[in-house]
């Protein structure tokens, strides 16, 4: 999965299931903070290095910013477990 999609369907996934954060780790699958809990969600890829320092790059990029609509909500995306 490209990490641009792979970012956009966390976020399009973090609205469906009302997330207030996506997690992101280096050695997990991605997940999601649903009502306080943290749920992985285990149907994406487990995040290597080497995607990690992508999906940050990308995120961090000021001309590769994506923007979707978040319907007046903030959804937090924490980088962990990587250097750049």
């Amino acid at each position: 999965m490209e990490k641009e999609n792979l970012i956009l369907k966390l976020m399009e996934l973090s609205l469906e299931k009302n997330a207030s954060d996506i997690h992101l780790q280096t050695g997990s699958h991605p997940a999601l903070r649903i009502k306080g809990e943290i749920v992985r969600i285990e149907e994406f890829p487990v995040l290597d290095g080497e995607l990690m320092k992508e999906i940050a790059s990308f995120i961090l990029k000021k001309e590769k910013r994506t923007t979707i609509p978040l319907r007046n909500r903030e959804v937090l995306i924490h980088l962990l477990g990587f250097i750049i």
